[in-house]
């Protein structure tokens, strides 16, 4: 008689651990996020900059560039005569590739432009938001004070346009 009170306990326990685990797998899942409360979102900084890395990470998808300058015949630089590079956070990969926006579509050296909100802490970093994405010809640069949307022959990645800042 013991034997069958020990079968119909150890019964009782798996339908338990069963019930909590199916419980866990029908639940609605929730999509957990770091905040973005470190971007302004309030207000975009809109860049023309060439690539000098692509980061693909499953999360965010990460473009590391360098600004051109006003003219858009030089690299801006910091204190120390180094190119300035900024890092911009933008969709998964997953959403990224939809859009045409892979490693091998921005390779190091594309000029591209887009607007971003910047960081609060003023680090060269951001998030692209709704912002579009365009990216000139190779070998052409848009002209002083304008951007890749203005190029003839540009290349527009994703919806949304270059916003005003």
């Amino acid at each position: 008689m013991t034997s069958k009170r020990n079968i119909l306990i150890m019964c009782r326990r798996v339908i338990k651990c069963l019930s909590i685990m199916s419980i866990g797998f029908l639940s609605i899942p929730v999509n957990a996020h770091h905040s973005y409360s470190m971007y302004d979102g309030s207000i975009y900084k809109v860049f023309t900059g060439v690539i000098v890395r692509i980061v693909p990470n499953a999360a965010h998808f990460e473009m590391h560039f360098v600004p051109l300058n006003e003219d858009r015949n030089a690299l801006v630089r910091d204190d120390e005569g180094e190119p300035l590079v900024w890092v911009v956070q933008m969709e998964s990969a997953a959403r990224a590739t939809q859009h045409g926006i892979t490693r091998e579509s921005f390779p190091q050296g594309t000029v591209m432009s887009m607007g971003i909100h910047p960081r609060r802490d003023g680090r060269p970093a951001g998030d692209r938001g709704d912002s579009g994405l365009f990216q000139c010809p190779k070998g052409i640069s848009p002209e002083p004070g304008k951007h890749c949307d203005s190029v003839p022959g540009n290349i527009s990645f994703g919806p949304g346009e270059i916003p005003a800042e």
